[in-house]
């Protein structure tokens, strides 16, 4: 409940945007799907805040089961109205998360820890083909990606189709994160 009075908290003193969750990081670990979580996912309904959490292996050496792909989708099943951002990239489960992108329009995958020759081939296909509106761009500067690395890899290997370029770069980032109303971006 510290957790839920803290999101209300910075909601009405500081307008956040978004609320981040490491399930691998915490001490004790809580997977994505426990229902230790679940008040925080309710909290983040009320407040109309997305939620970015990390899925996959983790790279430090952690158990990963706290951040199984699969813990996502009865969460988005017990929150239709949640807004899940996935980081760090599903690995090995990247299929698996676009599957579940498939079912669930509230559920989203940015491409946080990855310089953009290494995205995985099932999300660039996903945002190439049905995906455009579930999939953002997160760089991983300063945490060891520059910026000039990224966008030159980007130009160099090109993995979007011209229409998938602007929701990538901008358009899902303002929608996800309501940035129109709260910034007046249009």
């Amino acid at each position: 409940m510290g957790c839920v009075r803290a999101i209300r908290q910075a909601k009405a003193e500081h307008d956040i945007v978004s609320v981040g969750v490491f399930p691998c990081g915490q001490f004790p670990q809580v997977p994505i799907n426990d229902p230790k979580m679940y008040p925080v996912y309710a909290a983040c309904v009320e407040e109309d805040l997305p939620v970015f959490l990390n899925a996959g292996v983790v790279g430090p050496r952690f158990p990963t089961y706290p951040q199984y792909v699969e813990h996502l989708g009865g969460v988005c099943y017990d929150f239709p109205e949640l807004t899940l951002v996935t980081r760090h990239g599903c690995e090995p489960w990247e299929k698996l998360a676009m599957k579940l992108m498939l079912k669930w329009p509230g559920l989203h995958y940015c491409t946080s820890a990855f310089a953009p020759k290494h995205y995985p081939e099932e999300i660039v296909n996903y945002a190439n083909t049905r995906g455009a509106d579930q999939i953002l761009y997160c760089g991983y500067f300063p945490a060891g990606i520059s910026l000039e690395r990224q966008f030159t890899e980007m130009r160099e290997h090109e993995p979007f189709r011209d229409p998938v370029w602007p929701k990538f770069l901008r358009e899902n980032a303002i929608r996800v994160l309501k940035l129109d109303r709260r910034l007046g971006i249009s």
